[in-house]
């Protein structure tokens, strides 16, 4: 099963978003987007979820155009979780990671599937907190619910964008491990991450975006380069190797312009 961008265009104004953007996806893979501030992942990422609509080119999903899968099909075989994602209801934890199974009760009836949302809420460290008024949470306790309900639907794809936002460094690898999992049972996962490093472990593949085009895209180790940082980043950065062998990515200081 696949997901692919076709010849994605995307402008606001005279400002170009996305151009000239070709990619296919795998399932059971961790596909890291990075790029600078601006460069267009969240946009990308939101065309691949269905949530924008694309100038021109179109997003497929299994050799369908995303456009022309009913809106309830799309939602069991895509879960979404974007940037900044605000939870308006004081409704308890458990009730909001609940929420991810609306797409299969739709399709199957009212079901107690209760064994997916035990499951997400375990994996991401927030089992504890079910009984907590969702309003009470803090951001990072926040985000790990709502990751939790987009783990929670099951689907064929996760897309998450930034969901390390807020997270201290303990939960982040939680969440990293939770995502990692999702892959090694068949999940397609994309995420937008800025942390090089944590991008160049977890990852099976990385895009790079830069000016809303698609720079370099592949394995980390052949990806993340000192020239790629010095032209897409502008710094000056140390790539190296933990002890274990983990690929770190530090950017130091800003790279001299000539």
């Amino acid at each position: 099963m696949s997901l692919a961008a076709r010849n994605l265009h995307v402008t606001i104004g005279d400002r170009r978003l996305l151009a000239d953007i070709d990619l296919t996806f795998q399932q059971g893979k961790v596909t890291a987007l990075v790029g600078p501030n601006g460069a267009g992942k969240s946009t990308l990422l939101s065309c691949l979820a269905g949530l924008r609509r694309p100038e021109s080119g179109a997003v497929w999903l299994d050799e369908r155009p995303l456009d022309a899968i009913p809106i309830e099909e799309r939602a069991r075989r895509l879960a979404v979780l974007p940037q900044g994602a605000e939870i308006h209801w004081n409704v308890f934890v458990r009730s909001l990671v609940e929420l991810g199974r609306a797409p299969w009760r739709g399709a199957r009836g009212k079901v107690k599937d209760i064994g997916p949302v035990e499951s997400a809420m375990r994996r991401v460290d927030v089992a504890h907190l079910a009984d907590r008024e969702a309003l009470t949470l803090s951001g990072g306790e926040r985000g790990r619910t709502l990751m939790a309900r987009a783990l929670a639907v099951e689907a064929c794809w996760l897309l998450a964008d930034e969901p390390l936002a807020g997270l201290d460094p303990l939960h982040q690898l939680t969440a990293l491990a939770a995502l990692r999992g999702e892959a090694a049972n068949g999940t397609g996962v994309l995420l937008v991450i800025h942390d090089l490093s944590l991008a160049a472990q977890w990852a099976d593949e990385v895009i790079v975006l830069h000016e809303g085009r698609v720079v370099a895209e592949g394995p980390p180790e052949k990806v993340l380069t000192l020239s790629l940082l010095r032209d897409v980043y502008g710094v000056e950065a140390y790539i190296g190797r933990a002890p274990g062998g983990a690929l770190l990515v530090q950017p130091l200081a800003p790279a001299l312009r000539g």
